[in-house]
Order: structure tokens, then sequence, then C-alpha cells
């Protein structure tokens, strides 16, 4: 039995953070969603939009690896406050097993299916058995922890115990390296995430030029790429992967990797833009893509009376839809090829879907399953506050100022990139005196109807001053993009990339 309730928090402080080290270890061996994953997911419909928009433009990417931080560091103090509890009750080595079996048992069945996992974790992509094994493991590394800590510590409040300022350093370092195991976890999900936005910064910079014109193509090692997972992002099989199509269809069927390669291909270019994107953020990209109309698979399948939407579900569980319309246009595709080689990883390998007009978080990536359904289903990003339509703004950046401050007035290069998604651009203008003037820049011929299109100006500065530059495009429908600033959340970021460039006296 445990002597006291500060040592079953000890102990169970120490148990939490072991236990947390093996759901993260076996996460990554069986490739499924931890539970703390589901957890996470979950609570983000408890986050008001206002304050998940207020995270987002603060924190950028780095606010999905923090949140998931916090709630593996709140899962280690929960496994304090149970020690605690189990020191207040009294539990002997056989209730404490009890207690074991019947918290892993209730949580296989009720835990998992609150968290959208189904009883037992029927509804993960590992199953039920690797679910509810994980489970298991998890108390058992924790129960093991507590238990034997306990033992430990127990001598420590005896009749022999040490001297009391000794004891209050055993317990203030226990408490210390256990907050620290705990803290580097989560330091260790925040510094994983910075690194990587930081590499795919630097290298989206380099590839488009802080003084020069991006590229038409996009290289693919720099193009973005965003998903809801917290931890790591699926990588699927290809040769065993199956993309089957079903729902309120006719002939339901599924197609292998070589299948899908097989069927008659589509090329295009096109440009994905996220919706999270600020204004004159870098979370768009261009590319050269290869696939199938989706309007193929859906006429093969044979779609039923009082079909509304298309839902798809990826390797990840990630799920939303779009309006069977949409699906059915001609330019909606299943691609499995980037830029002439086969999709990354990163990016959805073995197949992703493009739809035009819309923002990428619809445009679903390693797209497992895709069902006609009746209903107005919503997906996983919709259910928490964001667009279902989600047609792209339009908008333009600007690329080409190397720094705010330049000597001389001798001609500068003003360039960069204008989107409107299928909606096409017809014309891009600069103002250099805050938007009081405007003119009209050169358009490079873009690769595409639905690509972004290439801007450059030349404009020389008329005496050494301050200039406020501004950029804004029209679409293909006459209509200008809004000077209006709108944050990302709901339905995409909008007002004028402007830049403040002050010339000296050369």
């Amino acid at each position: 039995m445990i002597a006291s309730r500060g040592q079953g928090f000890l102990a169970g402080l120490a148990g939490g953070a072991l236990a947390v080290v093996t759901m993260l270890a076996l996460r990554a061996l069986l490739d499924g969603p931890s539970p703390a994953e589901l957890l996470a997911d979950r609570l983000t419909f408890l986050l008001p939009l206002p304050l998940f928009d207020a995270l987002l433009a603060l924190l950028g990417a780095a606010a999905k690896r923090l949140f998931f931080g916090a709630v593996l560091v709140g899962l280690v103090g929960l496994g304090g406050l149970a020690g605690a509890m189990a020191a207040r009750r009294g539990l002997g080595l056989r209730d404490a097993l009890l207690w074991l079996v019947g918290g892993w048992a209730a949580m296989a069945w009720l835990g998992l299916a609150a968290l959208g996992a189904g009883p037992f974790g029927v509804g993960t992509r590992q199953g039920p058995v690797a679910a509810t094994l994980t489970l298991a493991a998890v108390v058992a590394v924790y129960g093991a922890t507590c238990l034997g800590l306990a033992r430990l510590l127990r001598p420590l409040a005896g009749p022999g115990a040490a001297d009391p300022g000794r004891r209050r350093l055993l317990r203030l370092a226990g408490i210390g390296g256990v907050l620290a195991a705990a803290a580097g976890v989560g330091a260790w999900q925040l510094v994983a995430s910075l690194s990587r936005d930081a590499t795919r910064s630097v290298a989206a910079a380099a590839a488009r030029g802080l003084s020069r014109m991006p590229p038409a193509i996009t290289p693919v090692d720099v193009f973005y790429t965003v998903s809801k997972n917290f931890f790591v992002d699926p990588t699927v099989d290809g040769a065993s992967w199956r993309l089957e199509i079903g729902g309120n269809v006719e002939r339901p069927f599924a197609l292998g990797y070589d299948d899908l390669r097989a069927l008659p291909a589509v090329e295009d270019y096109r440009t994905l833009m996220c919706i999270s994107n600020e204004v004159g953020g870098d979370l768009i990209g261009n590319a050269h893509w290869r696939g199938v109309r989706l309007r193929d698979l859906l006429e093969r399948a044979g779609p039923g009376a009082g079909a509304f939407k298309v839902m798809f579900t990826c390797a990840d569980d990630y799920q939303d839809s779009v309006r069977f319309e949409q699906a059915m246009q001609p330019e909606t595709l299943v691609v499995y090829a980037m830029n002439g080689a086969p999709l990354t990883p990163k990016h959805g390998y073995p197949a992703r879907l493009l739809v035009p007009g819309i923002y990428g978080m619809k445009n679903v990536k390693w797209v497992r399953k895709i069902e006609v359904v009746n209903s107005d289903f919503r997906g996983f990003w919709q259910q928490r506050g964001w667009s279902d339509e989600a047609v792209v703004k339009t908008m333009s950046r600007l690329d080409t100022l190397p720094s705010p401050t330049t000597s001389g007035v001798e001609p500068l290069l003003l360039g960069g990139v204008a989107f409107a998604g299928d909606r096409g651009i017809a014309r891009v203008e600069y103002s250099v005196d805050g938007g009081r003037s405007w003119q009209a820049a050169q358009l490079q011929a873009p690769l595409g109807a639905l690509t972004w299109v290439l801007w450059t100006a030349e404009w020389t500065p008329p005496a050494p001053g301050q200039y406020t530059i501004k950029v804004r495009a029209t679409d293909g429908r006459g209509v200008a993009q809004t000077a209006i600033v709108a944050d990302p959340l709901p339905d995409g970021a909008s007002g004028l990339h402007t830049i403040v460039l002050r010339t000296l006296a050369g």
C-alpha cells in the first residue's frame, strides 16, 4: 500500500510520463493514431473559434504541436492525480491491479468510442486489436511504474525514514525529474515542428528568391504541406493500397495502384493554396499533375438517385466532402503523379484529390475511400468551424523586394504571383503610394486555366523617401481583390499584400 498521497502523486507522475513515451513509441511502430491524438482532436471542438483563430495567427503551424504537447503534459498530470487518489484510498496491490484492469476495459470500450474511434478502436485504421493492445501496454507501463515506485518511496515515510530535509530533497528531485521528462516531450514536439517549418520556409524562400521571381512550377521539395496530424503523417504501402468506390452506387468496386495508373490519364497544371495562408504567405504552390478524372470512376460505379455529395476518407482517417456536381466536373482529378514523378508520401502517395476553385484542405491526400452520399456530410475541419464551400479568394503577392531599405533611385523590379482559383486572373495592379493610385503590371501567360499568374513591373523611385507598395488582382470575371482585411478562419484570408520601402540617397 502507498504510504502517502504525495508519494502516490510522484509515482503517478513518473508512471504517466513513461506511459506517454510508450504511447508515442507504439504510435510510430503501428502507424495509427494514438489515444493522445484522438483526445487532442476531440479537444479542438471545445476551443472557441476566436481563440482558435488567435492561436493560429500567433503561432502558425507550431500551434498544432504546442497544443499536442500540452495534451501530453496534461496526461502526465492526470497520471499523478490518479496515483494520489490511489494513495488516498489506501489501495493494496490486489485492489490496484483490479482498478488498472477495469480502467483499461473502460477506456477500450467507452473511452475510444467517446474519442470517435468506436468501441475497442474498431474505427481506427490499425483496427481494434492494435488499439486495445496499445491501451493495454500503456496501462501496464503506468501500473508497473506506479506500484514499483510506491514500494521504493514507502520507506521514506516510515519510522526509519530519512530526515525531513532529505525527504523534501528527494521529493523535489522526483517532481523535477518527472516534470522535466514531460516538458521534454512537449518541447520535442515543438522543436520538431519549428524545425520543419523553418526548413520549409527557408527552402521556399530560396526557391522563389527574396529578390527575384518565383519559378512558374514549384519544386516538389518546397511545395507546401499541411495536415491535421499532430504526430506524423501516414506512410502508405502502394502495393497493398486499395481505392474503394462505394456508398450510394450501383456497382461498388476497388482499384489497386497499378489499376489506377492503367486508366486513361489526364495531365494538367494546377495551383493549390491552403485556407490558412496569410496575406503574402507561402502556403501556395503550382505543379504539374497526372491522374484520372473522378467522374470516370463515379460513372463506372453508377451513382444512385439523390446523390448530394461525394465523401472522401483518407489513410490518416481525415474526411471531407465536395458537392456531387463538383465531383463530376471534368477538371476534378484523382492524381498519382506530381512534376513528372509519383507523389511523395508527404504530398499524398499513392493518390490525392484535386478539385478546381477550392482551398487545399478539401483536396484530400492519401485517399483510400470514395463514397457517394445523399446527405450534407461535413468533414474534419468543417466540424470545427471552417468553411465547407472553401472557395479560393483572389490573392496577389509581392515577392521581389530584397529588403525594406534600398539605396539610390535605380529601377526596381516588382513582381510576384496572383491566383483566383478557377476564375483566372485578368489584371494585376500595383501602387507605390499606399493605394491612392494604381498602375498596371505585366502578366506572363499562365501554364493553365487553373494556375497562378506571374506578374512583373519595373518601377523607379522618383526620389529618396518612404513608399508604401501594394498589389491587387482582378479575377477573370472582372471582380477586384478585396482590400478588406480578414483572418484565415473561417473561409480564407483577405486584404492587400503591402510592403513599406524606404529609399536612401545614393
